[in-house]
């Protein structure tokens, strides 16, 4: 029977693509991951999708693979972004026009944006009229790509140029679209740009302690100061800053402090190095309560939440040179498959530091989860 003809729009099935595995945790790169993503399809969401369908959706770039609406739609209502494919497409082409608009789709080289011209021509009028538009946009539901664009592209500008990357701190360090997109999304532990440890210090002296956001904000400069720290072996400052981490935040109250999800997998991360480091107690059960923490709260979290705790909860499993059983507690508690169970750890070491730490390409590009 042939199939009908509708509207398939490349970009809308590449991101359906892309958002399918990110919400399944399988990198579908073979048969087996379709049969596993036929499987988890029709255990969580009640979906029948065949392991062929699947193999030519995902596997086969043919441009006359042309799927029926049915299967389409399927996939479309997992993303929770419309009922069917005709409305995931709506959802989806609006935030790429949007993301057109504000001159940060990755698709675009940069250095002809409005964005970067501003910076390049010290527009700070213009860009603070941007940045507050901008915010509009990222308090909207599943705007997550935007923020992740948004802060892609301010790293671009700031690597580009050591007198952008001051620029942004000076003028933009207030505004939450730059915070929550250029650092607390896109920061990495490795603090490789040549200011911003000095940005992290503006960035500190920024917030403001009567707003709902004051703990995340406090809670990420504080994890971030700790991971900078033990990574250049100054272990007597990492203490000082781990003290005044859990002074204000602890496993029974972080999940309460309106604390963002990848800071608590920040904070995850610094408990166990800092036990590693200064052996305070048994690694053992330092790790056995951050499992029963993460049992207790996983509920709340939605898979997007997951992702952004565990990246960092295994970074913090990587720096303390964590046998294998440990990171098989955190893929079976975390609900992952990895196609390649044996070479979990060296996966997760090629994840981390191979491919770039920085968050925009690790939702973009990932390979393990």
């Amino acid at each position: 029977m042939p199939k009908p003809r509708h509207s398939i729009d490349a970009y809308c099935i590449q991101r359906l693509k892309e958002e399918i595995q990110l919400l399944l945790g399988i990198h579908v790169n073979n048969r087996p991951s379709c049969r596993l993503l036929n499987n988890e399809l029709q255990k969580n969401y009640g979906i029948s999708i065949s392991e062929s369908t699947l193999a030519r959706f995902f596997l086969y770039a043919d441009g006359n693979n042309h799927f029926y609406l049915d299967t389409l739609d399927k996939l479309s209502s997992v993303t929770k972004k419309g009922n069917n494919w005709q409305q995931y497409c709506m959802f989806v082409s609006s935030q790429r026009d949007q993301a057109q608009i504000f001159g940060v789709h990755h698709e675009i080289d940069f250095r002809d944006t409005l964005l970067h011209i501003n910076f390049e021509y010290s527009g700070w009028k213009v860009l603070r009229t941007y940045f507050e538009r901008f915010e509009d946009y990222l308090h909207r539901p599943n705007y997550e790509y935007l923020s992740f664009d948004l802060g892609g592209a301010l790293y671009r500008i700031a690597e580009s140029n050591p007198s952008f990357e001051k620029s942004l701190y000076k003028y933009f360090i207030s505004f939450e679209a730059v915070r929550k997109s250029y650092f607390e999304l896109l920061a990495d532990p490795e603090f490789k740009l040549p200011y911003y440890y000095d940005g992290l210090l503006l960035y500190a002296k920024t917030i403001d302690y009567s707003s709902p956001n004051a703990s995340n904000d406090l809670c990420f400069y504080l994890c971030m100061l700790c991971l900078n720290e033990e990574r250049n072996n100054r272990l007597n400052s990492f203490n000082e800053h781990y003290e005044r981490l859990i002074g204000n935040f602890t496993l029974q109250n972080i999940g309460h402090s309106n604390v963002h999800s990848f800071n608590i997998g920040r904070f995850l991360a610094v408990i166990l190095i800092h036990n590693y480091r200064f052996k305070s107690s048994s690694f053992e059960n330092c790790f056995s309560d951050l499992i029963l923490f993460v049992r207790k709260n996983i509920i709340t979290w939605s898979a997007y939440d997951k992702r952004l705790i565990i990246y960092f909860f295994v970074y913090g499993l990587f720096r303390t040179n964590s046998p294998d059983h440990y990171y098989r507690t955190v893929e079976k508690i975390f609900g992952l498959h990895f196609p390649e169970a044996r070479e979990f750890k060296d996966s997760v070491k090629h994840f981390l530091f191979n491919k770039e730490p920085n968050t925009i390409l690790w939702y973009r590009r990932w390979e393990v989860l």
